[in-house]
């Protein structure tokens, strides 16, 4: 029966708390900067904006013209829900958040954006869609390969016109 201890049991049981610990992850808030603007849509989604220069630094200031950036963690940002990002042309925001694996691991997301998007994981691209659409769910999917630690994800949203969005 299972109540009676086994070697194979055991080692049974030992290979899947393994796997368990193994894929475990934590994942920070996240946090949120933009609008950073140029005059045109190609040229917003070409610049490398302050945040995809070096890792993110949370505390970091950025004087942009007339307005001074600071990072936020909207209240309003939650996984699984679009969020609206308002209707300035040819601006970017930024999205970072920390995910912290047990071990290395593939993790795969689902992004939604609109309009353009750009994925950095630890500073290396992973994915780049530039495309003019509307928000939706699960537009794009994106494989990540986590180190063990922790990882920075970093996501640029660029609006041509209209509304924006990230999902």
């Amino acid at each position: 029966t299972l109540t009676t201890p086994t070697p194979a049991l055991a080692a049974a049981q030992a290979k899947w708390e393994a796997k368990v610990i193994r894929e475990q992850i934590a994942l920070s808030r996240w946090s949120m900067i933009g609008p950073f603007q140029t005059a045109k849509f190609e040229e917003t989604y070409d610049k490398p904006f302050p945040p995809e220069q070096k890792k993110v630094d949370l505390a970091a200031i950025y004087k942009v013209g007339e307005r001074t950036l600071s990072w936020a963690r909207p209240q309003r940002l939650v996984d699984g829900k679009p969020l609206r990002l308002g209707g300035q042309p040819n601006a970017a925001r930024y999205f970072v958040r920390t995910i912290t694996a047990l071990a290395a691991r593939k993790l795969v997301i689902s992004l939604g954006s609109d309009d353009a998007i750009k994925v950095w994981l630890n500073g290396k691209t992973q994915f780049e869609n530039k495309i003019q659409r509307g928000i939706d769910q699960d537009r794009d999917e994106v494989e990540l390969t986590l180190s063990a630690g922790e990882n920075q994800l970093l996501i640029k949203i660029v609006n041509g016109a209209g509304e924006s969005g990230f999902y």
